[in-house]
């Protein structure tokens, strides 16, 4: 299934609440649920200045770990802090939900995300942008503030 834009996926999930996003989204929040870890609390001031990439990598030649990091490379010459979905690389033995859940924790902690082209075509990415939506976040894509 394709997506346009982030408010026809949030359309999609709000009417289809079986669909494997709100699936993912329900696991991920009961894992948290689950652990016993204190967390500190990331006020919004403290959000500031940080912003996710999303965009698609699996299936792509390299994970498309090129076009992320040349992304990140661009918004960190502009002064912003980048949480970058390559930076990890590959893990032994993490399957997709393992890098998924991974990665879900690091864009809470942003105030942006920035879609890499494609990412309509990608299930994480698109799940990412259901949670940004829905948590208030400015979504943009990347083109518009690669040259700000």
């Amino acid at each position: 299934m394709k997506w346009e834009t982030p408010e026809s996926l949030t359309a999609y999930l709000r009417d289809n609440p079986s669909s494997i996003a709100m699936r993912a989204a329900a696991d991920l929040i009961e894992s948290m649920q689950e652990s016993n870890r204190p967390r500190a609390f990331l006020l919004s001031g403290c959000r500031k200045n940080r912003v996710y990439l999303a965009g698609p990598m699996t299936g792509l030649p390299d994970y498309n770990y090129p076009a992320f990091n040349a992304a990140a490379a661009a918004l960190r010459s502009q002064g912003l802090h980048v949480e970058n979905p390559a930076d990890h690389g590959v893990v032994d033995g993490a399957e997709w939900a393992d890098y998924l859940r991974h990665d879900l924790g690091r864009l809470a902690t942003c105030e942006a995300v920035y879609l890499l082209p494609g990412w309509h075509h990608s299930k994480g990415a698109t799940l990412e942008v259901h949670i940004a939506t829905a948590l208030g976040m400015e979504i943009r894509p990347f083109e518009e503030v690669a040259c700000r």
